[in-house]
């Protein structure tokens, strides 16, 4: 392997009066800075170390001299050669764990290039490490870079070996590229360098390029075993026909209960886990023989209590929905109500909706104690009687200010003794002039954050780019995830007959059945709901949008538009539909909702 005195040729080209210009793609700067070594001119393809990720394409030219850097910023310029604002930003995270990766990746790569260097089947290792390059050449490069990278190059003695081994390998992905946090690997006379002329090419046929990533180094290190040993034939090819996954035939054994694979020896254990069983193949098939046809990966309990305080009662029936969606039985406790501050009429549609697809519901329930069985399950009590037994218990706890932890009085701040949140007025200015808050730490605000950004972005151009405009934290959009979607924007029912009057309010609504749930035989009788609520003496003004269906978030941000853009119930009659859809029916509402009416006739588009 050869490597390049970098000084020396630094000192012999400035002797010639020329620039020297050095591409250090493969050594980034947190391992050789070759300004310092004498170089002029450093190019980096900033794709590699500096993305880390493998997610955005750039470049990077580097120079000592400030009238060169003119004149390369002048070209630049000139070209147009420069990269959108979402690249930067990708290359300015990317930077920022560069060190941390690529100290990662190097410390993998010598333990690699130890092993290969030791293995029968390898015939010769390049690597700027020991075991990879002859001294000499090892003492120059320890001399201008502070480690051996992550970039390792060995021969085999056959390009089809080559092939075979990179074929086999579930680790390390076959591509052109390196410097991801991915391990990568290549062929490059038949890949990367394939557009050289077979004479003019000056490296081995059968050389195989890895790009080690940062992955645990024993999981890459038996992978590697294993390609070689597939590549020469002493091992099969492992089949990805049952669950559709490249690692099931690595031995991950985790720790569950009778022991490990190793101290039991290959006999069953008490979960079934046998020695050379993969965890997630392990957890699929348990999934398959539960439901036929499902691959479940990181679920291992099959059943479940969800408990919910009334503050997180969107996540609550989000976890329920997903874990009854696997096929696993699902009970949620419910303290009062459902979802409260949300449009009570939605929120008990969500609720049936779920119990009729398998979730129970505990309702006026608090837990107030748990005890973990012998068996490991947890045995759940209610008012000190005992409730049930269940495999997992999922309590979701909402969130609660803590400025009276913070000492924030010596500042002078105010905050809700009763809540622990900060007050602030509309400037998002807190009681000390100098002091503003923004996000769920403020009182009275949503905590959203999508607010919490954008109250963040006004503020910063109130501070310092002259802007008077204050966030409007009125008429925000959110959606429920639950199984079946739920979006809104401004008022609830009950909310618009309190803050604007129940004389003022009248309530249009109508059911419609999505095309692709009459075409779903587990949801041909389910049916979606929209809302309007109007303020009668603004011209009937939209004061509040409601959806409950399939993709309800991508509707409700659109109408939230037209919300803040003053909308009336006449704008959505003059609307052509488009048809077949589901938001269609906002366009063709005409039932008015009275007080006990039973909801309209079922609909659809």
């Amino acid at each position: 392997m050869r490597i390049t005195d970098l000084r020396a040729l630094a000192k012999l080209a400035h002797q010639k009066g020329v620039l020297l210009s050095v591409d250090s793609t493969m050594m980034p700067p947190v391992i050789c800075q070759p300004l310092l070594l004498g170089v002029d001119i450093v190019v980096h393809s900033a794709t590699k170390f500096f993305s880390g990720h493998a997610d955005c394409t750039g470049g990077l030219v580097c120079v000592r001299d400030p009238e060169l850097a003119h004149r390369v910023a002048f070209l630049q310029n000139a070209e147009g050669t420069a990269l959108a604002p979402f690249e930067c930003f990708l290359f300015l995270r990317g930077i920022k764990t560069m060190w941390l990766r690529v100290s990662r990746a190097q410390e993998n790569a010598q333990e690699i290039a130890k092993f290969l260097s030791r293995h029968s089947k390898v015939t010769g290792v390049f690597f700027p490490g020991p075991g990879g390059c002859d001294n000499r050449a090892l003492r120059i490069h320890q001399s201008q870079s502070s480690g051996p990278g992550c970039v390792i190059s060995f021969t085999t003695g056959s390009v089809g070996f080559s092939r075979r081994l990179l074929d086999a390998s579930r680790l390390f992905k076959t591509t052109v590229s390196f410097g991801s946090v991915n391990s990568l690997g290549e062929m490059p006379c038949t890949m990367s360098h394939a557009s050289i002329p077979a004479e003019q090419q000056t490296l081995p046929q059968d050389l195989v390029r890895l790009s080690v990533g940062i992955e645990d180094v024993r999981d890459l290190l038996l992978d590697l075993q294993r390609a070689l040993e597939t590549a020469s034939g002493q091992r099969e090819q492992p089949s990805n026909d049952q669950y559709d996954s490249r690692f099931d035939d690595l031995p991950v054994v985790p720790r569950l209960p009778g022991g490990t694979a190793e101290e039991t020896d290959g006999h069953d254990d008490a979960s079934g886990l046998q020695r050379g069983d993969s965890l997630v193949g392990f957890l699929a098939a348990q999934a398959q023989q539960k439901r036929p046809g499902l691959a479940l990966l990181g679920v291992a309990a099959v059943s479940a209590l969800t408990l919910g305080a009334l503050a997180a009662a969107r996540s609550q029936r989000r976890c329920a929905g997903f874990i009854a969606g696997f096929g696993f039985d699902v009970t949620v406790m419910v303290r009062s109500i459902l979802l409260r501050g949300f449009d009570q009429d939605i929120a008990n549609m969500i609720g049936q909706y779920m119990q009729k697809h398998g979730v129970n519901f505990a309702r006026e329930m608090v837990p107030s104690k748990f005890e973990k069985t012998a068996d490991g399950k947890v045995k759940v009590f209610v008012k000190d009687a005992e409730y049930g037994v269940f495999d997992t218990v999922l309590v979701a706890i909402g969130r609660a200010g803590c400025a009276s932890q913070l000492n924030v009085e010596a500042a002078g701040l105010s905050y809700n003794p009763k809540t622990g949140k900060v007050v602030v007025d509309d400037n998002d200015q807190t009681s000390v002039p100098n002091i503003f808050a923004i996000g769920d730490v403020c009182e009275g605000k949503p905590e959203l954050t999508p607010v919490a950004i954008q109250a963040g972005r006004m503020l910063t151009r109130r501070l310092f780019a002259g802007s008077t405009k204050k966030m409007d934290y009125t008429d925000i959009a959110t959606t429920v995830f639950t199984p079946i979607e739920y979006g809104c924007v401004g008022y609830s029912e009950d909310e618009a007959r309190e803050k604007i009057s129940k004389e003022r309010i009248k309530v249009y609504h109508c059911t419609a059945q999505p095309l692709e749930w009459n075409l779903n035989s587990e949801r041909k009788d389910d049916m979606g709901y929209m809302k309007l609520i109007v303020d009668k003496e603004e011209k009937e003004k939209v004061v509040g949008v409601h959806i409950l269906g399939p993709n309800a978030g991508e509707i409700i941000q659109g109408l939230s538009v037209a919300i803040r853009c003053g909308v009336t119930k006449e704008h959505f009659d003059d609307c052509v539909g488009i048809h077949p859809t589901f938001a269609e029916s906002y366009t063709t509402m005409t039932e008015e909702k009275t007080e006990g009416s039973a909801l309209p006739t079922k609909g659809g588009c």
